[in-house]
């Protein structure tokens, strides 16, 4: 009598389907148990934690970090090299700081630096890597479900990059926020401020503590800093320390969160017949956990375009990243060892209603769009079709997910 058991590695996506005698279950279930990291932990042993600070009047994004409340809050201090020996202190000085009020959470940065000239700063476009300059991040884990987060981070002439992590493992840049960041420099240090809008996250409202990490990248001397010391592992979302005191139950009722975005085109020219397009994108959150899509004709005139790609392999499809906001957001919760859904087949949309939330210990997603989807063998054969596709995924236990 035997016991299959299915494991996903961290830090990637394979997966193995192996047979065990249950004679050896016990044994394997104890070693199991034992290789289950803890939280980050202070050198008193307790769980590492920093309290956001409650603020009524915004600060002003600069990176000055010059209004008093920046003075009043907490300092997460004490970084530690972010390297696999663990317990190595940081060789610079950092701090990072959170407020938080009726509209975004607010995220500080003081890095202190003995030779300003060495900074490292490259000019470069939005969600580019960063980590090869000086930069610091900021990781929130907004579910405190040890599991996936939110990053967001800036170098120091202030390039943005956001990204999202699931299950320890997938980290996806197709995921955008709209946030404020800017940096100051002094001649022994530098600053950094975030403005990260509550309406652009996920979240249990009446929980009162993230999952939280703060990191700094010092290239000069090919080292980073983490807060929580995870043994280099960037996105051990499991070993983060806490970010305290968020009331937010009051808060969120506070937040506007509907979005209605129309649009109207329309051409006239002397030797073409007339055309116009018309659509519209509504966007609707009546929770912080819960949020609900539609759109009608959507204009995705104005995305960047794909890059030009040569199919050597007529008999492989091409890959290509998803641009378009209606797929893009919350594509993570489709993220699967082998991809069943690959939304660049849906050449055009009409119609589009998708949902995405996290009930207790469930995460759910449902996306169904009626439009032109494109043949998987040939490219040129086109149809009209609803497509649907339904996520549901279960949390057991601190680390085990299983979903369908």
């Amino acid at each position: 009598m035997a016991l299959f058991i299915l494991f996903r590695l961290r830090g990637g996506t394979v997966l193995r389907l192996c047979r065990l005698p249950l004679r050896g279950l016990q044994f394997w279930l104890l070693l199991l148990v034992a290789a289950v990291p803890t939280r980050a932990e202070s050198p008193d042993g307790s769980t590492r934690a920093v309290t956001a600070l409650r603020v009524y009047q915004p600060p002003q994004i600069d990176g000055h970090l010059s209004e008093p409340a920046w003075q009043k809050a907490e300092a997460a201090g004490d970084f530690f090299r972010a390297q696999q020996t663990r317990g190595m202190p940081a060789r610079l000085r950092t701090e990072a700081f959170g407020l938080y009020d009726a509209e975004a959470i607010y995220v500080g940065f003081r890095c202190w630096e003995p030779d300003m000239t060495g900074l490292r700063e490259t000019l470069t476009r939005r969600d580019t890597r960063i980590w090869g300059d000086d930069a610091v991040e900021v990781v929130l884990d907004t579910y405190h479900d040890d599991r996936n987060a939110y990053v967001f981070g800036i170098n120091t002439l202030a390039t943005q990059m956001d990204q999202r992590i699931s299950n320890e493992s997938s980290f996806t840049f197709a995921w955008d926020a709209s946030w404020e960041a800017e940096v100051q420099k002094y001649t022994d240090h530098w600053t950094a401020e975030f403005a990260i809008p509550l309406a652009e996250l996920q979240y249990d409202e009446e929980d009162t503590t993230w999952g939280v990490n703060f990191w700094r990248a010092h290239p000069i001397d090919q080292e980073s800093y983490s807060w929580s010391d995870t043994g280099g592992d960037f996105g051990r979302i499991s070993e983060f320390g806490e970010l305290r005191g968020l009331q937010l139950t009051t808060v969120t009722t506070e937040t506007v969160r509907l979005a209605l975005l129309p649009y109207a085109s329309y051409r006239a020219l002397e030797d073409r017949p007339d055309d116009g397009d018309a659509g519209i994108d509504l966007i609707y959150q009546p929770s912080a956990s819960l949020i609900g899509n539609l759109t009608v004709f959507p204009d995705f005139s104005q995305l960047e375009s794909d890059p030009t790609l040569i199919n050597v392999n007529d008999e492989r499809e091409l890959s290509l990243p998803e641009r378009r906001p209606f797929f893009r957001d919350g594509a993570e919760l489709f993220d699967l060892p082998l991809r069943l859904f690959y939304t660049r087949r849906v050449q055009e949309i009409d119609l589009g209603v998708k949902g995405t939330g996290k009930v207790g210990g469930y995460t759910w997603a449902a996306v169904n769009t009626y439009g032109k989807l494109i043949d998987r063998y040939n490219g040129d054969a086109k149809r009209r079709a609803n497509l649907v596709n339904l996520r549901l995924n279960r949390d057991i236990g601190e680390r085990t997910v299983i979903g369908a």
